[in-house]
C-alpha cells in the first residue's frame, strides 16, 4: 500500500489537487485516499456528460509565458472554426489526457488556419492588415512578426515578374518592397546579341568580346593601331604582324624604365598588356601572336648587365630580322610556286592573299601566260581587291560568286590557296569558304596548293571552326554595294540572329600540299617545322 501511494502517477495527481485539500493534518490517509477517489469519479463523469476535459487556460485564452506574469492574446486575432468539434468518447471507450491534448492541437492548429484564411492581401492598400501572431520574450515584450512566404502564397498573393518583393521585419512593423535597378535599366546591343546567341547558336558565345576599361595608359601608336585594327584598314595576316612589330619597335624606343624595377621584366609585362589591348579590339591573328611571343622571349633574355640603351638596340634588330624574315618567306615561295604555273593553265583563288597576287603578279611578268578565275563571297567581297590588282598588271581574269564555284571549276588546271593559319594537325584555317573550293575541287580531281609562311605554323589543334573563330560587324551582312539589303528591316528583330563568321577549317585531306619558304611540304609535316623553330630560339 506504501508503494503503491508513493507512485509517481498518484504523486501528480496529488500535486495537481489544491494545497488546502491535501496537506491537512488532521486527515489519516485511507481519508485521503478515499477523497482522492472520489474526487477522480467525479472527473469523470464531468467527461461523460460533455464538459470536454479542457483546462482553465484554454477556455479562457489565456496564454502562460515563461518570463514575468501572463500574456493575454487579442480578442480580435482568436477566430473560431465552426466546422471544428471535439469529441471525447469513442464507442464505449473514454480517451486519456495524451488524446485529448492531441485534439486541443489539432483544434488549435485548424483555428489557426482559419485565421489566416479570413485574411486576404488587398493591393494598393498602404495600411494592410498586420499579422495577430505574437511572440513571447522572458521580459514580456511583444514582437509582432511578418507573414511567412507559405502563408502569403496560401492567401492567394500574387507577385509580377517583372518585380521581386521582399519582406523585411522591422521594429515599425513596416514592409517595404525592393525593386531589382536591372528591372528599370534598359539591355545594351551587346547584351541583346549575347541573349540571341546564347538562345540560337550557344557554341559561338565564347566569340564575343567585351572591351574592358584600360588600367594603364596606352601609347598613342597602339591607340591608333587598335582602331586600324577594329575599322578593317589593315586586313590579312602579314599585314597586320608587320605593322605591329612597327608600331612595337616605336614604343620600346620610347620606353623608360620606371625606378626600382628592371628593364625586361617590366616590358614584358608592358608586352603583354599590348597584346591584351589589341585584342579586345580584334582578336589577334596566329601570326601576331606567335610574333609576340618570339618577342618577349627575347625581352626575357636580356642581359641583367646591359644598359638600357644597349637592351633598346638589342630589340631594334630583333624586331627588323623578324620583318625581313617575313618578307624572304614571301618571295621564297613565290620562287617555289612559279614551277606549278604553265603556259594555258586556268588558276582559280579565292578571296584576297596577298602571297598568291604575288606568285601570279610574278608568273606573268616572267611570260607565263594563263587565265584567273577569281571566286568570291559576301559579305566581305575581297575578291574584288584581288580582281583589280591582276587587271591592272595585264592579266586575263575572271570574277564570280562562291555559288557558281562549282560551274568554274570544271574548266580549272590547279587551286592555289591562301591561308591565315595552319595547325599542327595539318588543319588550315584560312577565310570562310575556303574549305568549300577545296573540296569542289577534290571532286572535280583538280591539285589544291596552299601558300603558307611558317610563321604562320600553330602547335593548336581542332577540327571545326567553333573552338577558334572571329565574329564580323553584323553591318557587314546588312551592307550592299548597289542595292538595298533586304535584311536591313530585319536587323532588330528577336527571331533572327546575324552570325558573321570570319575563318572556317579545311581537312588536311582536301590539300594536296603546303607551299612554305622550306619547299612544298605535306601538312603533315607542320610538328617537325615547330619543333625545328623552337630548338633554334633555345
Amino acid at each position: 500500500f506504501e508503494r503503491c501511494f508513493n507512485h509517481p502517477v498518484y504523486m501528480e495527481d496529488i500535486n495537481k489537487l489544491d494545497r488546502s485539500s491535501v496537506a491537512e493534518p488532521n486527515k489519516t490517509k485511507d481519508e485521503v485516499l478515499a477523497e482522492r477517489k472520489a474526487r477522480k469519479l467525479a472527473k469523470k463523469q464531468g467527461i461523460k456528460k460533455g464538459d470536454g476535459g479542457d483546462s482553465e487556460e484554454f477556455k479562457t485564452g489565456k496564454k502562460s509565458c515563461p518570463g514575468k506574469g501572463d500574456i493575454k492574446t487579442d480578442t480580435a486575432s482568436v477566430v473560431s472554426a465552426p466546422n471544428v468539434e471535439i469529441k471525447t468518447t469513442t464507442g464505449e471507450g473514454v480517451k486519456s489526457k495524451s488524446e485529448l491534448r492531441k485534439e486541443r492541437r489539432l483544434t488549435q492548429e485548424a483555428q489557426r488556419k482559419a485565421k489566416i484564411s479570413s485574411k486576404g492581401i488587398q493591393e494598393g492598400n498602404s495600411e494592410a492588415k498586420k499579422d495577430e501572431s505574437v511572440t513571447c520574450k522572458p521580459n514580456g515584450a511583444v514582437k509582432r512578426l511578418a507573414p511567412e512566404p507559405s502563408e502569403v502564397a496560401q492567401c492567394g498573393a500574387s507577385i509580377s515578374d517583372k518585380t521581386i518583393l521582399s519582406i523585411i521585419s522591422k521594429p515599425d512593423d513596416s514592409t517595404v518592397p525592393i525593386v531589382p535597378k536591372s528591372a528599370t535599366q534598359p539591355l545594351s546591343e551587346l547584351d541583346l546579341y549575347k541573349i540571341k546567341i546564347n538562345e540560337f547558336a550557344p557554341y559561338f558565345a565564347h566569340l564575343i568580346r567585351e572591351v574592358k576599361p584600360l588600367k594603364k595608359s596606352v601609347h598613342p601608336a597602339i591607340l591608333k593601331l587598335g582602331t586600324q585594327y577594329e575599322d578593317g584598314i589593315i586586313v590579312g595576316a602579314n599585314a597586320r604582324c608587320i605593322a605591329l612589330m612597327i608600331v612595337l619597335k616605336n614604343v620600346i624606343q620610347d620606353y623608360i624604365t620606371p625606378p626600382k624595377k628592371d628593364f625586361s621584366r617590366d616590358l614584358s609585362l608592358r608586352l603583354e598588356f599590348i597584346s591584351n589591348f589589341l585584342d579586345s579590339c580584334r582578336p589577334l591573328s596566329i601570326s601576331m601572336r606567335n610574333a609576340i611571343k618570339y618577342l618577349r622571349w627575347h625581352v626575357t633574355n636580356i642581359p641583367s648587365e646591359w644598359s638600357d640603351l644597349q637592351a633598346k638596340e638589342d630589340m631594334y634588330k630583333v624586331i627588323d630580322h623578324y620583318i625581313d624574315k617575313i618578307n624572304l618567306a614571301d618571295e621564297a615561295i613565290c620562287e617555289y610556286a612559279l614551277h606549278k604555273i604553265s603556259d594555258g593553265d586556268v588558276v582559280i583563288t579565292y578571296g584576297c592573299s596577298s602571297i598568291v597576287c604575288r606568285i601570279l603578279k610574278k608568273a606573268w611578268s616572267i611570260g607565263r601566260r594563263f587565265k584567273v578565275i577569281v571566286i568570291d563571297s559576301r559579305p566581305r567581297c575581297e575578291g574584288i581587291i584581288t580582281l583589280r590588282r591582276l587587271v591592272k598588271e595585264g592579266l586575263e581574269c575572271s570574277y564570280a560568286m562562291i555559288t557558281a564555284a562549282s560551274y568554274m571549276m570544271q574548266d580549272a588546271t590547279i587551286v592555289l590557296l591562301g591561308a591565315h593559319s595552319l595547325l599542327a594537325n595539318g588543319y588550315v584555317v584560312s577565310r570562310a569558304g575556303t574549305s568549300q573550293v577545296a573540296l569542289l575541287a577534290q571532286k572535280h580531281n583538280k591539285p589544291v596548293l596552299v601558300c603558307c609562311e611558317t610563321h604562320k605554323f600553330s602547335d593548336m589543334v581542332f577540327t571545326d571552326p567553333y573552338t577558334y573563330n572571329e565574329l564580323g560587324k553584323v553591318e557587314g551582312m546588312l551592307s550592299m554595294r548597289t542595292t538595298y539589303s533586304p535584311l536591313l528591316p530585319l536587323k532588330t528583330s528577336s527571331s533572327l540572329l546575324m552570325l558573321n563568321l570570319q575563318y572556317d577549317v579545311t581537312p588536311a585531306n582536301l590539300v594536296t600540299a603546303v607551299i612554305t619558304e622550306l619547299g612544298m611540304l605535306p601538312c603533315t609535316s607542320v610538328p617537325v617545322v615547330l619543333r625545328v623553330q623552337h630548338s633554334d630560339m633555345v
